[in-house]
């Protein structure tokens, strides 16, 4: 064949997912644990041990996140409570551990002793609060601690006679929780809306802190471990450049759903990439012109500037696995010419030893 008429050309399209020019977006989200394993143990090496396992709830918490909203790459972070919440934070469950030992002093009999610890209204902050905090782009980690500014921890003893009980407020000295990793930034974009982006934000955080506490007068040693890991979870939604789009095009379509076709034939998916105006098919039937010039096949493809990057694919037999993407050679203006945001002509020129050339074009998902 010299020439292949437009009705050979076979539009397939896969779902899309839009995309905005790159750019860097800086949101405000709202932070909630979404998922916890905590553990606080006692030990001590004359015997005798317990373990408690708290859970973990939000209280206010926020961030702002800057990030790259083509690559996800997240930039920075900045972590604070609301100002009219005085307690904003994370709460760690009110809990207590009670171990039986045996007490061996050097100089005096040996005893048993029961000894009961036990926090109450613990909240963890993430800091600093006042100062962005600069995020790797390659494995989103940043730079952050863990710290205890509201609670109160206690200890009793009751043993040989004797009971004593000693408490601390964590207010009057902050605590700071040892991370056992540097946390973590992971952000998602889900694609299951056309009209809405959707983003979700994880922050994981792995901490452990360890006490080690020896008693020369009560012949034993006291072990103590903090540690676990935590995500905080928040999302972020805003109108989608589809939605934007729809806005100045949608009387043409009868939904906005996925697989919408317009009045004129034309996919939705297809429309909204190659950013096609709704008064296109009073010019064009159709967004792709086959002509023929010196002597060459072309095929042109209308678009003032793509909405979403395009693949041109082409199969010489339409049998399921034949289909191949164009080789660059094949595309006038370069492979940039199919890129988001590109206002070059998309036009490709079929080799004349391809005698058979059957050509679909679907945005990249």
């Amino acid at each position: 064949m010299n020439s292949l008429p437009s009705t050979a050309i076979l539009a397939a399209l896969l779902a899309l997912s839009p995309q905005a020019i790159c750019e860097v977006v800086n949101t405000h989200i709202d932070l909630a644990v979404s998922q916890h394993e905590v553990e606080h143990s006692i030990s001590f090496s004359t015997g005798g041990s317990a373990r408690a396992n708290p859970s973990l709830q939000t209280r206010y918490m926020s961030a702002w996140v800057e990030w790259d909203d083509e690559t996800l790459e997240p930039i920075s972070v900045r972590f604070h409570t609301t100002s009219i919440v005085v307690y904003g934070g994370i709460l760690w469950e009110d809990w207590a551990l009670s171990v039986d030992t045996r007490l061996k002093p050097p100089n005096a009999p040996a005893f048993d002793s029961t000894w009961k610890f036990s926090t109450k209204d613990v909240i963890v902050n993430i800091g600093p609060q006042d100062s962005s905090l600069a995020v790797n782009q390659q494995n989103g980690e940043f730079d952050a601690e863990l710290y205890i500014y509201r609670g109160t921890a206690s200890v009793e003893f009751k043993g040989n006679g004797e009971s004593i009980s000693e408490s601390g407020d964590y207010s009057d000295s902050i605590t700071t929780l040892s991370l056992s990793q540097t946390p973590r930034i992971r952000i998602e974009k889900l694609v299951d809306n056309l009209m809405v982006d959707k983003y979700l934000f994880h922050f994981d955080f792995e901490f452990k802190e360890e006490t080690n506490e020896t008693s020369s007068e009560l012949g034993t040693t006291l072990n103590g471990i903090d540690e676990g890991s935590f995500t905080l979870t928040g999302q972020h939604s805003s109108p989608s450049e589809f939605a934007n789009w729809f806005s100045r095009t949608g009387d043409e379509f009868p939904s906005h759903e996925r697989g919408t076709v317009s009045n004129k034939g034309i996919p939705i998916e297809l429309s909204y990439a190659l950013n096609l105006s709704p008064n296109l098919g009073d010019t064009h039937t159709y967004p792709f012109n086959w002509r023929t010039s010196a002597g060459k096949r072309k095929l042109d493809i209308y678009s003032d500037t793509l909405n979403a990057d395009i693949i041109i694919e082409y199969s010489t037999n339409l049998q399921a696995g034949s289909w191949k993407e164009i080789p660059e050679s094949w595309i006038e203006n370069g492979p940039e010419s199919l890129k988001a945001g590109s206002n070059h002509d998309v036009a490709i020129e079929i080799p004349a030893a391809e005698k058979s050339v059957f050509i679909r074009v679907r945005p990249e998902v």
